[in-house]
């Protein structure tokens, strides 16, 4: 290849680099209309000269009005303008000698350099095949290997068709490599298995979901909301709410079990605290976790309480974990866009639901209950107290009659262990009438911010009431952290 050819292949030179301080020596950076600077050397120019130019005081001044002007405008400019644009210029420079000394001593960072293009190496300057075209004639014979070939060019057409008259030069491409005979093929890896999507029927027909419609109603009817779901979105959104509903009930009752009996200040005191930002998921199931952990080694402990703590219930319950992460993640932006996307969470959402629930069985154990009214029986000196269960997927709870040997207040809502004492849910869970929906509905409280009462959150919708009545109780539970 000649050096006119090899020359026709060279890149072409990169464009200069645009300045960015480009205008009246450096000082002011184009586009000079988007220079915030120079705008303002314009307007203290011309300020200026209005303000000496409409002077109508004498001055002992003998030039005209205009020049005046004209020079107190350059004056003040230069102070106020031009004076502070080289200041900035100087700081950019002396900016970019300390990068430019730091990036020297930290030495070169970055891409490795790339040769030049005439020294890389180029198919145009290796040595090619030369294909040959022959006008006429067969090709000569050759006596032995050689890279070059020289085929035939058909005979010409009919009469009249111009022949090519001069050897045409074509670079071949080099062939692909073949593996040898004794070289093995590569090995490709095989592709990621999808995961199988649950089918339609698979959460409607949930053993495990049919017996969680049975436990305490804030989980129940997260769970009936999740199986009348048609489309994965809103099973995904319906997943992530039933196993909110699961942990703050695990919470709350585990703290009102620890209110009750004292076990642990501690755990109730470190809750006292999370209300002043707003109790969290993850805050009822640490709480939960402490709970379990007392009443293992409480022999007064409801029944089931200290499974947390052991296995196998305790790595069901750790599934918890799994979806407050999942949650987390949904709540950050990172929802599911499309039906696709929602059926592959899904098939992992919904397991670590159903573990979660297995683990959480023994919440059947421990109904919930809103007293309506109680008598005290003087024979059998113990109380008959007449509520309403909190349990199932219904909103019409229960009523029933029960008979306990403490008396018990009147609208309020407790958790009664199987041959226990009645626990009070309060003031983690009441019962309040609903100004939106105009009926009675359990709320949990959620939060207590500095001079505005406790936010009560209800668990059958995202409706929220305030309560003064329970701000004196929360902040009791803090006390131990304060002595």
């Amino acid at each position: 290849m000649t050096a006119d050819e090899q020359h026709q292949w060279k890149q072409p030179p990169p464009p200069r680099p645009r300045r960015r301080n480009a205008l009246v020596l450096r000082l002011y950076d184009a586009p000079i209309h988007r220079d915030g600077l120079a705008w303002w050397t314009a307007i203290s120019a011309l300020v200026w000269f209005v303000i000496i130019a409409t002077n109508t005081q004498p001055t002992p001044s003998t030039l005209p009005r205009w020049l005046d002007g004209l020079l107190a405008a350059v004056v003040m400019t230069g102070l106020l303008a031009v004076l502070p644009a080289a200041a900035r210029l100087q700081f950019r420079r002396l900016r970019w000698r300390q990068r430019e000394r730091q990036r020297q001593e930290s030495g070169p960072v970055g891409p490795p350099a790339v040769a030049p293009r005439e020294a890389r190496s180029s198919p145009l300057d290796q040595p090619a095949t030369r294909v040959t075209a022959r006008p006429y004639g067969p090709p000569p014979p050759t006596a032995g290997p050689s890279t070059e070939h020289r085929v035939q060019v058909p005979s010409p057409g009919p009469a009249g068709a111009r022949p090519p008259a001069t050897p045409v030069n074509r670079v071949a491409r080099p062939a692909p490599e073949q593996p040898t005979a004794n070289e093995p093929a590569p090995v490709r890896p095989d592709p990621p298995t999808p995961t199988p999507p649950l089918s339609e029927e698979a959460i409607a027909r949930s053993a495990v979901f049919r017996d969680a419609r049975a436990l305490q109603y804030p989980v129940a009817r997260a769970i009936r909301t999740l199986q009348a779901a048609r489309h994965p979105q809103e099973q995904y959104v319906a997943a992530l709410d039933a196993a909110d509903a699961l942990s703050i009930t695990l919470g709350i009752s585990g703290a009102a079990w620890l209110n009750a009996s004292g076990a642990d200040p501690q755990a109730l005191a470190e809750l006292g605290l999370a209300y002043n930002r707003g109790v969290t998921q993850g805050t009822w199931v640490t709480v939960a976790r402490k709970a379990a952990k007392a009443a293992a080694r409480s022999p007064d402990a409801p029944p089931g309480f200290a499974a947390f703590a052991q296995r196998p219930t305790k790595d069901q319950l750790a599934r918890l974990d799994d979806l407050i992460q999942e949650r987390n993640r949904s709540a950050h932006g990172q929802r599911p866009r499309t039906q696709v996307e929602a059926t592959q969470r899904l098939s992992s959402v919904i397991p670590a639901l159903e573990a979660a629930l297995t683990g959480a069985a023994h919440l059947a154990h421990s109904p919930w209950i809103v007293t309506v009214s109680s008598s005290y029986r003087i024979q059998e000196r113990t109380f008959d107290v007449s509520a309403r269960r909190v349990m199932s997927d219904h909103p019409e709870f229960e009523p029933g009659r029960w008979s306990v040997g403490t008396p018990l207040a009147d609208e309020r809502v407790y958790m009664v262990p199987d041959g226990g004492t009645p626990i009070d849910l309060t003031p983690f869970a009441v019962a309040r009438p609903c100004a939106t929906c105009l009926q009675q509905e359990i709320f949990y409280s959620d939060k207590l911010p500095p001079r505005e009462p406790t936010v009560l959150k209800s668990f059958g919708s995202t409706h929220v009431t305030g309560d003064r009545a329970l701000d004196d109780e929360i902040r009791r539970l803090s006390s131990p952290l304060d002595t």
